[in-house]
């Protein structure tokens, strides 16, 4: 080994502050590499470093310059640790590296230049690290280079031109950065200015070096290519989304054109709580003078008001949005990338500080921002729009006095408190600014002498509502100049975008329509380059804009407009590219909605007109109509009886009818409403509906209806899902999101049941001539903030991975709608059921979910099913027919069949007839125990002669029940048949007298089952509290449910060691239950563990679904025959035993012979204390034991030592980490295979 290579290496275990690193081997210690094995190390044969592999170790500080002596070196491995400070240039002279892994680091500064002479460089990834500045054009000569990945840094400017020489360039990921432009005209070509915003054009063929840089990335297509999270502004971030045949075409046409033009525009949007003052704002913005709206209760607003306005020269649209918290999930529409959002607090109602602060005062602040719905702004702003500015705006600071500053350095120091708190857990918080805006929008008085009636003072050239505690007082600039300026002279806010001019004659004809201003006269006064004022007055509103439009329609009058401009001598290139270029700006931007026929120019009516749909208010007028509100527009009354009936529906199920929505949207608009809820992820059909009806959820009521979770429940458990995924999304999600993916995830097929927040839904898909099934469960708990996705079917065919690969591709479309939710997503390996992560960003379709994940007991070599799992699950565009997403994944499962072994786990049910009558049984079954309940219900009500009904029935079913136990019975019988023939006569001669004797005692029996049913429902409120209890210990509940196995003991395999009567009652008590035993499972090799008497398990008893369902019939009949026999022949029967029995064999459900079962249905009853371990424990089936066993350990070890053969679990298995975080048993000979398995060692390559 040459001594530089090993001086390199000391310099890296000094630097990187080596003595705090996860696993050091040899690096501490003089030996020699050529001999002795250094972690993450590998030699040639001349032993020198061809390999360093140091990645998830801790390293930490900066990265030494001695890295550049390893002149072997071929693959550098540093990712996932803690290395900060500039990358090193010396990197460059690693001539023969092939691969260089960065990211995930701390590292800042410039991508050094010098890493361009990696000639043989094919892998570069620096992502995820805080490097600035411009790419490197320097870059443009690793002509080896395959994968370049630079995401989630700060790198700002255009691509370098450069970078089109990298011919074998597949995977190019930029997302998450600064970066501008595609191709920035400003360097590359010489402009010639012909007026104010447009700039001159080659007006011939796209540069060569463009083509070239075009041509990347189509190839990157095909492989990987996210661009996404930039400030796009050539082309802008809409045309990049669309991916590389937008990209062209744009650069096309805007090279087609004598010039380019360049805009510049501003979205403001105003929340907060109602009456809090934004419409104030917003009118005093517009006016710029103050002008106050009076009281808020008379004149708030409805849904939300958009006003354009000049601010400073630059073109401002303020989106003033309605404080009342019903709208809050609508208007999250509004809040889109490089918005500036103004969260508006009223001074006043936030209160006086407290006479003596004694560090309460910061607390109650927090409290009375969540109170003003400020935090509740701020969670969505986070949520939808993470990276945005956002500003805090004190209103109404007149009526504080002087204390004006001082509100707002509180206002803003609670914020802080609260976005600081999220961070801790797991959410990214929205950039608040520093600095609280102080505003009041009332006109300041003067005095008879000329003197202010308030503290406030102006500053000269600032706006008239900013307040101002003294004369001089600018220590913060005016709100004005925040709105439309970015801190510190970062430049202009908002969009920026470079478009060719028919792009933006297409915007400006959009923006007449919509204003009611004839389109061409708006296009010639904008190339005329009017007056400011010329130009605000001609895109004034106007009662006869369009507010929405057919696409027909639009064509038409865009090309009407495209004629007109003609004969003007003014020539719009491509029209058809032009106007879709438009349209998809102001769709990314969030000022448009478009479905396939139909164009909504003003998204702000699209959510008023959508109003009544979710708003559950109306009002009964007294001649039977009812009044649905106002929408902003006009007063929706229902007049017609079917359409109130329509309503009422409605309200009460969350089901809107084509006829209701025609009352809603009349004039043929209900036409293009409808399909565009389903498309927004809003409505479903409702299955076999006479009325059409479509589902809304979020019109469904909060809590789960009963029948529709026995439906869920009992699917769930009598079937083995192929695939569990879950989602654990941290402080929840905003509101509608959930219900849009569940909405989402019903177009999969028929939907068999759901509520708010869950959905089944079932159907199926030809395959190789068959039609094969599939389910699907999804279900979200806002207790535990988790959704979870349950799929049913044949692991073989092709239906259930199409299943899978749409419900994530729903979530996924939900993370992207709200990229600021923080989530950890799991998919369980289908054959070992190990939890492999999924991908926090899945942009594109035919992206891997689980990209980078695995399951450690699968691999290509295995044909592991988890391994299947990485290469086929991917991302698919649902909006597309499931048809066609069935044949696209049928594709991939198809090419794969040869690398794995696609088999159903032993247990999943399997078989279209199977599965369908299992999903139709569930209803039924459910449907057909209420009616059941119901009876025997009804049957103890009215008497004797019910219950004997019921009582026949029951026997019928244990009659099935006794056949179990035949054999036994019947070997039991001959031990007493001498007993039961000297009984027979008396018992004869009884029956005679027991019917007389039940005529005299019919009317005592019937007065007595009032009291029995009382004491039954105290019984059975009482065991289902139990049975809640137990199921907390039951194996389900583990951390890792599939290392428990549970069976039912076959017949006959524990015989009674009872004889004659006892054996006979013994074994009747017995019918009702079944024996099962539960072993624990080693993780490392699924083998059994030997634990309980003779290593054969622990045993319990498990009570019978058919005995649970009748025992209340029992206990009537029971006690009946008690009184009857009592009152007839004389006979005292103690029945006592069996009604325990019957109670208990609820309640006995996890009983180990060795346990002391008193004491442990005393823990789980309730009616001992249990301490704190013990309570966080019971999660786990192993600690729940491990507790109740230790207060017998000592007779136990008795017992085993007199021979009784008893095994601890513990006595066998060793509880290790299981390299996630947690802990888990494993077989005490396995332990060291397991933890070599979980080791940190370097991914496989």
């Amino acid at each position: 080994m040459a001594d530089t290579d090993r001086g390199a290496l000391k310099a890296l275990f000094r630097s990187t502050g080596g003595v705090r690193w996860k696993r050091k081997d040899n690096w501490d210690t003089a030996a020699d590499l050529h001999v002795a094995t250094w972690l993450g190390v590998e030699v040639n044969h001349q032993g020198r470093v061809m390999k360093l592999s140091l990645d998830k170790n801790n390293l930490q500080g900066p990265m030494p310059a001695e890295l550049g002596a390893l002149a072997e070196l071929k693959e550098l491995w540093l990712h996932i640790n803690k290395l900060e400070g500039p990358i090193t240039p010396e990197l460059g002279s690693l001539a023969t590296l092939r691969l260089l892994y960065l990211g995930g680091n701390q590292l800042c500064g410039c991508i050094p230049g010098a890493l361009g002479f990696l000639s043989n460089l094919e892998v570069l990834r620096l992502e995820n690290n805080q490097l600035s500045g411009p790419i490197p054009q320097e870059l443009g000569k690793l002509t080896a280079l395959r994968y370049l990945n630079l995401s989630e840094n700060k790198l700002s400017g255009p691509i370098p031109k450069e970078l089109g020489a990298l011919t074998d360039l597949k995977r190019i990921v930029l997302f998450d950065n600064q970066l501008t432009a595609l191709w920035d005209h400003t360097h590359y070509l010489q402009d010639i200015v012909h007026e104010e915003g447009a700039h001159g054009m080659s007006g011939g063929r796209i540069p060569s070096q463009l083509c070239r840089l075009l041509d990347v990335l189509d190839r990157a297509e095909g492989g990987v290519l996210s661009l996404e999270d930039n400030p796009w502004a050539e082309p802008p971030e809409s045309i990049v989304a669309k991916g590389p045949k937008s990209i062209r075409g744009y650069f096309e046409d805007l090279y087609a054109e004598p010039c380019r033009v360049e805009r510049s525009s501003v979205k403001v949007i105003l929340v907060g709580q109602e009456g809090a003052g934004k419409t104030s704002l917003r009118q005093s913005m517009k006016t710029n003078e103050a002008t106050p709206t009076g009281d808020w209760k008379e004149e708030s607003t409805v849904f939300a008001d958009v006003e354009p306005m000049e601010l400073e020269g630059s073109s401002v649209r303020v989106y003033d949005c309605a404080g009342q918290a019903a709208y809050t999930g609508l208007l999250q529409m509004f809040l889109t990338p490089r918005s500036v959002c103004v969260l508006v607090c009223n001074a006043e109602a936030f209160g006086q500080q407290r006479a003596n602060d004694t560090g309460g005062q910061i607390m109650e602040d927090c409290r009375k921002l969540e109170e003003l719905r400020v935090c509740e702004w701020l969670r969505s702003i986070a949520r939808r729009v993470p990276d945005n500015d956002a500003i805090l705006v004190a209103t109404k600071c007149d009526l504080v006095g002087g204390n004006a500053a001082e509100v707002g350095r509180r206002m803003e120091q609670a914020c802080r408190m609260w976005l600081a708190s999220w961070v801790r857990n797991g959410m990214q918080p929205v950039r608040l600014e520093h600095g609280v805006g102080l505003t009041s929008c009332r006109p300041t008085r003067f005095g008879e002498h000329g003197e202010r009636g308030t503290a406030n003072h102006t500053v000269e050239g600032g706006w008239v509502c900013d307040w101002r505690g003294h004369i001089g007082d600018d220590s913060a600039p005016g709100l004005l100049h925040r709105l439309v300026n970015k801190p510190d002279g970062g430049g202009l806010r908002g969009t920026q975008l470079v478009l060719p001019r028919s792009w933006d004659i297409a915007l400006t004809v959009l923006e007449a329509l919509e204003s009611g201003r004839d389109p061409v006269e708006v296009v010639m006064h904008k190339l005329g380059n009017v007056g400011r004022g010329d130009a605000a007055e001609m895109t004034a509103a106007n009662a006869g804009g369009y507010q929405g439009i057919t696409v027909e329609d639009l064509i038409a009058k865009w090309l009407e407009t495209v004629d007109e401009l003609a004969r003007r001598e003014i020539t719009v290139t491509s029209a058809k590219n032009a106007l879709e270029g438009a349209l998809s700006i102001r769709e990314f931007d969030g000022s448009l909605v478009r479905h396939e026929t139909f164009v909504f120019l003003d998204v702000v009516w699209l959510a008023r007109i959508l109003k009544p749909l979710l708003n559950h208010k109306d009002e009964e007028s007294f001649d039977g109509l009812v009044n649905l509100g106002d929408t902003g527009d006009t007063r929706v009354t229902l007049e017609d009886p079917l359409d109130i009936v329509s309503w009422f529906r409605l309200k009460n199920e969350g089901v809107i009818e084509p006829r209701l929505a025609c009352a809603l949207w009349p004039d043929g608009l209900s036409e293009h409403v409808l399909p565009t809820l389903a498309s927004l992820g809003l409505t479903f059909p409702l299955e076999n509906d006479p009325a059409e009806g479509l589902v809304v959820l979020l019109r469904q009521k909060p809590d789960c209806p009963e029948s529709v979770g026995k439906v869920i429940d009992t699917f769930c458990s009598e079937h083995i899902p192929a695939f569990s995924a879950s989602w654990k999304i941290f402080l929840g999600v905003p509101p509608g999101a959930i219900e849009k993916v569940l909405t989402r995830c019903c177009n999969l097929g028929g939907v068999r049941t759901f509520w708010r927040s869950a959905v089944f839904v079932h159907g199926g898909h030809g395959y190789q001539g068959g039609h094969e099934m599939f389910a699907v469960v999804l279900e979200y708990s806002s207790a535990n903030n988790e959704l979870t996705a349950k799929i049913f079917g044949d692991i073989s065919t092709p239906t259930p991975w199409m299943a899978l690969s749409y419900v994530m591709s729903a979530v996924s479309l939900m993370m992207r709608d709200f990229p600021g939710l923080r989530s950890r997503g799991s998919l369980k390996c289908p054959q070992h059921g190990d939890a492999m992560l999924l991908a926090t960003k899945v942009p594109r379709p035919g992206d891997k979910f689980l990209e980078g994940s695995r399951c450690p007991q699968c691999s290509a070599d295995t044909r592991g099913l988890g391994a299947a799992a990485i290469d086929l699950v991917r991302m698919v565009d649902i909006r597309l027919d499931r048809d066609e997403i069935f044949h696209e994944v049928k594709e991939r499962f198809v090419d794969l069949e040869g690398r794995y072994s696609f088999s159903s786990p032993a247990g999943s049910s399997k078989g279209e007839n199977l599965l369908i009558q299992k999903i139709d049984g569930v209803a039924i079954a459910v449907h057909g125990g209420f009616n059941e309940m119901k009876g025997e219900a009804n049957g103890i009500r009215a008497g004797l002669g019910d219950v004997k009904g019921e009582i026949r029935g029951g026997f019928h079913e244990m009659k099935e029940g006794l056949r179990d136990v035949q054999v036994e019975v019947r070997g039991g019988f001959e031990d007493t048949k001498a007993e039961l023939g000297d009984v027979k006569g008396e018992l004869k001669g009884g029956v005679v007298e027991m019917k007389a004797g039940l005529r005299h005692v019919e009317d005592e029996v019937k007065g007595g089952l009032g009291m029995l049913k009382g004491r039954l429902e105290n019984v059975f409120k009482n065991t289902q509290e139990i049975l809640m209890r137990l199921k907390n210990l039951q194996a389900p509940n583990y951390l890792y449910p599939r290392l428990v196995a549970v069976e039912e003991v076959a017949s006959g395999s524990t015989p009674s060691r009872a004889h004659g009567m006892k054996r006979v009652l013994s074994k009747l008590r017995g019918v009702g239950k079944k024996e099962m035993v539960l072993h624990f499972l080693c993780p490392v090799d699924m083998t059994k563990v030997p634990c309980g008497y003779g290593g054969e398990g622990y045993r319990f008893r498990e009570t019978r679904g058919w005995v649970k369902k009748i025992s209340p019939v029992l206990q009537v009949a029971v006690v009946t025959a008690k009184v009857a026999l009592n009152a007839t022949a004389g006979l005292n029967v103690n029945i006592s035993e069996f009604l325990k029995d019957v109670k208990d064999g609820l309640a006995d459900e996890l009983v180990d012979r060795s346990l002391d079962e008193d004491a442990l249905l005393r823990v789980v009853s309730g009616e001992e204390d249990v301490d704190a371990d013990m309570q966080n424990d019971t999660r786990a089936s192993y600690e729940a034991l491990k507790k109740l066993m230790d207060k017998e350990q000592v007779g136990r070890l008795k017992n085993a030592r007199d021979g009784d053969g008893y095994i601890d679990f513990r006595d066998k298995m060793k509880r290790v980490p299981d390299g996630r975080g947690g802990m888990v048993w494993v077989r005490n000979e396995n332990v060291q295979r397991w933890l070599d398995s979980h080791s940190n060692t370097a991914p496989s390559r």
